[in-house]
């Protein structure tokens, strides 16, 4: 067996379309571990609550919001900007 035809017996395809996060995203929002340790405290201290990512024009802003009592709550770390 000639290395020519070991080659011939692979295929290549686009995997692309099985990504779970689409090209198409551009952004991959990460917490700061204080504002993991801060949205952990209100949690347990409020319940559910909304995650809002924002742009600031220099970073990118983050905010919750609480269920109960309908307030915005900011969180954004500017040490990791």
């Amino acid at each position: 067996m000639n290395i020519k035809n070991w080659f011939k017996k692979w295929k290549l395809y686009d995997s692309s379309k099985y990504d779970i996060i689409p090209k198409y995203i551009k952004y991959n929002f990460r917490l700061s571990p204080t504002q993991i340790k801060q949205v952990e405290e209100l949690y347990s201290k409020y319940g559910n609550m909304d995650y809002i990512f924002y742009y600031t024009g220099i970073g990118i802003g983050f905010k919750v919001k609480i269920w109960k009592t309908n307030e915005y709550i900011d969180l954004t770390d500017y040490d990791t900007w």
